[in-house]
């Protein structure tokens, strides 16, 4: 039988690259010795797993009704955690935040959120039609990423907004930018409101040791967190935790209970529930042993990479100066002078096979973990500093041919884009709430025709996944000025339609045949 997908994944997984991306495990086996994946045949690998990939039997346990064996193991994780109940997750982060802003917020009430949240907390707004009130943390221009949030933004939305139930944000985000999670719960409680923690970038925290505390103990309400992103997992491997300071716990506890049912599988994979255990158990003995040489790798080669002179990393200092509260150094977020982030990403993956996260207009995304060796590192130190020592030659002409290209082929915008990085993105562009919006009658417009009307669907750049258009919002200059720029540079744009003569439309709903 013809299996073309096995077979593009094999030739791929057979090639010479660094993986500088999710999942954590960099595709070494989590063993004594930590032999790479690469000196075992990938078929057998992936053969091997089916001995253990079964699911509800009466002589192993049920996920949604534990028994001894997963009851017991879940309290291991509590005990790991600081939390009152965790909870193994099969469907990713995604499954844990629905579940999680569900049993929080009912149909219909309020919810604040950061502006920078991941998409599955917008489809979670509009499928319960919340009304969202919206946080938006400082923009690092200079690099196009957002910073963190503050209690006293928390504090004021409450004093306008005091039928607020729930405060939901990202920390860190997915370039490492860390929030003051103590202080905006202590207003959120104040207030008589949740705090739910989209921890999925870092599920790392309780072991690393680098001074940046997991959002559980800090005492968020609720805290998600995918262990495939950072840990030795395999993908789809999450965990979503219940503070201690959750009030009226045991109804609370019900209540999260009831949706992760909801929003999981029916069929869960006891290989994921198997190696989600098996790993935090690693992570618990690895806390001063592999994770502190890790880290000392790290450092040694952040301190060195301090040297090169057109390519920056993103430092602690970067993030203070926008009002961030920390920094994941683990986050390796390549700054390069004269290109693109997406050029650099290109580069770096074609000429030296490091194969990063994610690339944006004005940076490069790498996620380094405990699994990556001195080789690893070495590797991508050899090409930053050849790619580094280039720039001066080769760049300037190299980027003014590809920005000539694609701006012969967008000669017949009537939008210019120059220079529009991130749109500013705020509640006073929302006409109708995501939920009613999305249910409306669409229609198909030309991107450039799009200004002025209200978006019907979500339009995201991905990664990292946050939308640029939500649903009832009218959409602007500026965010078509973004999408633009985005489509030149190469990135991947979700929730487009389609390209008509080099062109992109994006849904518009003619809301009511009057409201444009």
């Amino acid at each position: 039988m013809n299996t073309p997908f096995y077979q593009k994944l094999t030739e791929y997984c057979e090639q010479d690259l660094i993986p500088w991306h999710m999942p954590g495990h960099k595709r070494q086996l989590l063993t004594e010795d930590k032999l790479p994946g690469s000196e075992i045949d990938m078929r057998m690998e992936m053969e091997a797993a089916k001995r253990y990939d079964v699911t509800e039997l009466p002589a192993l346990d049920d996920l949604y009704e534990p028994g001894k064996s997963l009851s017991d193991s879940m309290d291991n994780l509590s005990k790991i955690y600081g939390s009152v109940r965790s909870y193994y997750q099969v469907n990713g982060s995604t499954g844990g935040i629905l579940a999680a802003i569900s049993a929080c917020v009912r149909r219909g009430e309020a919810i604040l959120m950061a502006r920078n949240c991941h998409r599955s907390v917008y489809h979670a707004v509009a499928l319960l039609e919340l009304v969202p009130y919206y946080l938006d943390p400082p923009m690092l221009r200079a690099v196009g990423i957002y910073g963190g949030i503050s209690a006293a933004q928390v504090d004021q939305a409450f004093i306008e907004h005091p039928e607020i139930k729930a405060v939901v944000f990202t920390s860190p985000t997915y370039e490492g930018v860390v929030s003051d999670v103590a202080d905006i719960v202590r207003v959120a409680h104040a207030a008589g409101a949740y705090v739910i923690v989209d921890e999925a970038h870092g599920a790392h925290f309780t072991y690393d040791a680098q001074e940046l505390s997991s959002s559980v103990a800090c005492g968020a309400d609720l805290v998600i967190e995918s262990l495939h992103k950072t840990l030795p997992c395999y993908t789809q491997c999450a965990i979503l935790h219940i503070g201690r300071q959750a009030a009226d716990q045991e109804t609370f506890i019900r209540r999260v209970e009831r949706y992760i049912r909801v929003y999981q599988t029916t069929s869960p994979s006891y290989v994921l529930i198997a190696d989600m255990e098996r790993v935090t158990s690693a992570m618990e003995a690895w806390r001063t042993t592999e994770f502190p040489a890790y880290l000392a790798r790290l450092r040694r080669y952040r301190e060195a990479w301090k040297g090169l002179q057109h390519i920056r990393l993103l430092s602690l200092k970067d993030v203070e100066e926008y009002g961030g509260y920390g920094y994941d150094e683990t986050r390796l977020v390549l700054i390069p002078e004269m290109i693109s982030g997406e050029r650099l990403r290109e580069l770096l993956e074609d000429r030296y096979g490091q194969v990063m996260e994610m690339a944006s207009l004005k940076y490069a995304l790498a996620i380094s973990t405990v699994m990556d060796s001195e080789e690893a590192f070495a590797r991508l130190d050899k090409a930053l500093w050849e790619l580094d020592s280039e720039l001066d030659k080769e760049t300037e002409a190299e980027s003014a041919d590809r920005i000539d290209s694609n701006t012969a082929q967008m000669s017949d915008r009537t939008i210019d884009s120059e220079d529009i990085m991130i749109p500013v993105l705020t509640e006073d562009t929302g006409e109708r709430i995501p939920g009613e919006a999305w249910n409306l009658p669409s229609e198909d417009v030309a991107i450039t025709k799009a200004c002025g009307r209200l978006a019907g669907d979500y339009v995201t750049v991905y990664p990292p996944g946050i939308p640029v258009c939500v649903p009832g919002e009218r959409i602007t200059r500026e965010v078509i000025g973004h999408l633009i720029r985005c489509y030149r540079e190469g990135l991947t744009i979700q929730g487009i339609r389609s390209i008509l003569d080099r062109d992109v439309s994006v849904i518009c709903s003619d809301v009511d045949g009057r409201i444009r």
